[in-house]
């Protein structure tokens, strides 16, 4: 039986690839197709739809906080267990520096241009999303300088 520090709960992130995260965090702020939902340790059960954004991982109970850009999918809270199925998911978590900084460095171009650009996974990405990898960097501490 695992036991879950007090004010914790649950978190998996999962995409068609696999399990991207598994951890017990105090907070998590996610974007739901109508808006941002915050989720904290026995919230009422519910599933939702959920929208394009990123997904914020908060008081990891073995490590910092957590950023993740997610392109649709859905949420399910219940016992306080909170699984997330994300249809695409970017994120700077193990990824080289050199790379990740690449990557912002064509996000803030294609925001300037207000053109696209060809992702980590050869898709184009669009200028609003190209402005949520910039603020993803920023986030996770990721820099193009």
């Amino acid at each position: 039986m695992v036991t879950l520090a007090p004010g914790a709960f649950k978190v998996t992130l999962l995409t068609p690839e696999g399990k991207l995260l598994e951890c017990r965090a105090r907070s998590v702020i996610m974007p739901s197709h109508d808006g941002s939902i915050g989720i904290q340790r026995n919230h009422c059960p519910m599933l939702c739809e959920l929208g394009t954004g990123i997904v914020e991982v908060k008081n990891i109970h073995d490590r910092d906080n957590a950023y993740f850009l997610i392109d649709s999918g859905f949420a399910r809270i219940s016992l306080n267990n909170l699984t997330i199925l994300a249809y695409d998911v970017t994120t700077f978590d193990g990824m080289e520096i050199e790379r990740a900084q690449d990557i912002v460095a064509q996000a803030r171009e294609t925001v300037e241009t207000k053109g696209f650009f060809v992702s980590i996974k050869d898709e184009r990405i669009d200028q609003e999303k190209a402005r949520m990898i910039v603020k993803l960097a920023s986030l996770s501490g990721v820099g193009a300088d």
